[in-house]
């Protein structure tokens, strides 16, 4: 149980960071303009990702961070988008 726990904090808290990375390439790449509702949504997601795992809250933990990989899906797929592969 304790073991459960302790590997959920761990991947919601690497995928808080990849979140963080991904946004922070996007940016980079496309300016702060791109996607800025999906941007938005994901930076709250990580915020209430952040804070579930301050409270210790696992429910919330599990959701947020189906729903943060979630978005991270629609970011990328939006990204691929913008550039193609190169064949």
């Amino acid at each position: 149980m304790i073991y459960d726990s302790l590997e959920k904090r761990i991947r919601a808290e690497a995928l808080i960071l990849k979140a963080q990375q991904q946004l922070k390439l996007a940016a980079l790449d496309f300016g702060m303009r791109f996607a800025p509702s999906l941007r938005q949504r994901i930076e709250t997601l990580i915020r209430q990702l952040q804070a579930s795992l301050i409270e210790g809250d696992e429910i919330h933990i599990q959701q947020y961070s189906a729903d943060l990989q979630f978005e991270l899906n629609e970011l990328d797929q939006q990204v691929r988008q913008q550039n193609p592969p190169n064949f």
